[in-house]
């Protein structure tokens, strides 16, 4: 089992191994590179919302932070635009984070093969192979999609907004594979 751990938000046992990085506290030069790209996108986004760390079998994966605006509102999330900023611990071939990724998104609907492979393939290249320290952002446009971040360089427009949703769902729909996370990166702990 996985196990999540948000500082001052208790542990709690997590199944999802590949996904998520972010720290508590002061702004890291992660959370600037963060709220810069937000800020490039025209979003209003300068608030940390939520922190958690993800632990698999003892292991530290990565870190997660959600930025947002002064309008969003953690019970609709969908409709606010925000930077979900994940700093890894440990390496992952991308292809793998991305293959996680969509067996997470399945946990919340029903979508083709067809659409799978498509969202497979795009998700690959957004991410690419990940070392510990590399940080992958994604910045949520509701209206939009997502637009995804390494190391604050810009990697590639998913215009697609039901992958956007179900995407950042993987963290914030109810239903997560971590609730506990989900409760932590939306502030409701």
């Amino acid at each position: 089992r996985d196990l999540v751990r948000s500082r001052g938000l208790g542990d709690v046992y997590k199944r999802q191994a590949l996904l998520l990085p972010l720290s508590l506290g002061a702004q890291t030069t992660s959370s600037l590179n963060a709220i810069q790209m937000a800020r490039d996108s025209g979003l209003g986004v300068n608030r940390l919302q939520g922190t958690a760390r993800m632990t698999y079998w003892g292991f530290n994966v990565y870190d997660a932070e959600l930025w947002v605006d002064s309008s969003f509102r953690a019970q609709d999330w969908r409709r606010w635009p925000f930077v979900l900023e994940l700093r890894y611990l440990r390496a992952f071939k991308g292809q793998d984070i991305a293959k996680r990724s969509l067996d997470e998104m399945r946990r919340q609907t029903t979508f083709s093969e067809e659409l799978a492979q498509r969202w497979l393939e795009d998700m690959a290249l957004a991410f690419g192979d990940i070392q510990a320290g590399d940080r992958l952002a994604g910045v949520y446009q509701p209206e939009k999609g997502v637009r995804f971040y390494a190391n604050g360089v810009f990697r590639r427009d998913i215009a697609d907004l039901e992958f956007a949703r179900l995407f950042m769902g993987i963290w914030l729909s109810d239903r997560t594979s971590e609730p506990k996370m989900r409760q932590a990166l939306l502030g409701l702990e």
